[in-house]
């Protein structure tokens, strides 16, 4: 029964894998896809944690999920699987902070600072304005079509890592499972071998060349000294 467990345990985790690096791929789509808002945060330089910022953490987290992964369950180690657990765990408390950080309070933190430093610093607000044809006293001002691209990020952000944190809370129990099966099976014994020595050693064949004292000389050799 734990040999079949195991290897349904073992396909379920193949299946996340793959689908948990489609989702990375996704995460890091939405970066090119929203260029421009991402171009204009890098060009303000929107303080504390910025969206870039938060986008390249999770993406790197969560890239070396499917790799550490996709063999956890195959090699049968339970330190290894014991040390995934613990890195799963951090990845899910991680994404969920994020989540909680750009769904709550992100879009708030953003119209602040871009307010402030497009008013501070004229050459940025030249520039953004001219870039993106917006002003102040345009239909959708400069602020309005940025935090409307934000918005944009914000929905597919919630979307991506909230489908790889699921996976990983999946992932999570399926090695847990495959933690507390019985994986050692039957043990093979190995035959002993006795070790054997071939040959003669020096000292074996130094005493058959020696002849004792007390002992008489063979015949031959008697008859040959008395000749």
């Amino acid at each position: 029964m734990s040999n079949k467990t195991f290897a349904g345990v073992r396909l379920l985790n193949h299946l996340l894998v793959i689908l948990q690096l489609l989702a990375c791929i996704a995460l890091i789509a939405i970066r090119v896809c929203f260029a421009d808002y991402f171009s204009v945060e890098e060009v303000l330089g929107i303080g504390g944690m910025p969206m870039r910022a938060v986008l390249i953490i999770t993406a790197f987290l969560n890239l070396i999920i499917p790799f550490f992964g996709a063999c956890v369950i195959d090699s049968k180690l339970r330190l290894y699987m014991r040390i995934f657990l613990v890195y799963d765990t951090l990845s899910i408390l991680i994404n969920g902070m994020s989540l909680l950080y750009v769904y709550e309070m992100y879009v708030n933190i953003f119209e602040k600072e871009f307010s402030k430093l497009i008013t501070q610093n004229q050459g940025n607000r030249m520039y953004i304005e001219n870039t993106y044809n917006c002003s102040d006293t345009s239909d959708v001002t400069c602020i309005q079509l940025f935090t409307d691209y934000l918005k944009g990020v914000q929905r597919y952000y919630v979307l991506v890592v909230g489908t790889i944190l699921l996976l990983n809370v999946v992932m999570w129990i399926l090695v847990r499972i495959a933690l507390s099966l019985d994986l050692k099976g039957k043990r093979v014994r190995v035959p002993k071998i006795k070790k054997q020595k071939v040959g003669f050693s020096t000292g074996s064949l130094r005493n058959k060349r020696l002849v004792p004292v007390n002992n008489s000389p063979p015949d031959s050799i008697a008859g040959d000294a008395s000749r």
